[in-house]
């Protein structure tokens, strides 16, 4: 008896797709060949680990500050847990910026809108 395929559709973006087309043109094989051996290779390479370390300059005073806080308030389990934290914190700040950006750019577009708007309109009525 033969195994049932499944067709399943994806998205790619221009470069994915262009990666796609190199491998099939490299390899002399299809497309649904090239995107077989990627699974079998994600197969085979297993899950990828939720914890990576990471080798992060750190400026002296920053790392003194961290010591401080871990040595001597004990914030923290380790420094390396007190260090992730850090990091953790600083990326909210940043989305959070990022946030407050956007909002403002959306705000910048509709003021250009309704200030086109008004053109169009006060062109209108003097023609």
């Amino acid at each position: 008896m033969s195994e049932r395929m499944t067709t399943i559709s994806a998205r790619f973006s221009p470069e994915q797709l262009k990666v796609l087309e190199r491998l099939q043109s490299e390899l002399s094989v299809s497309k649904t060949d090239v995107l077989h051996k990627a699974l079998e290779n994600l197969d085979k390479a297993g899950p990828v680990p939720s914890v990576r370390t990471v080798e992060v300059l750190i400026s002296a005073d920053s790392l003194r500050r961290a010591v401080r806080l871990h040595d001597y308030y004990r914030y923290g389990t380790s420094l390396d847990a007190l260090l992730s934290e850090a990091l953790e914190l600083g990326i909210r700040q940043i989305r959070g910026r990022l946030t407050v950006d956007r909002k403002e750019d959306a705000e910048l577009a509709r003021v250009d809108m309704d200030a086109r708007t008004i053109e169009m309109q006060q062109d209108s009525m003097t023609q």
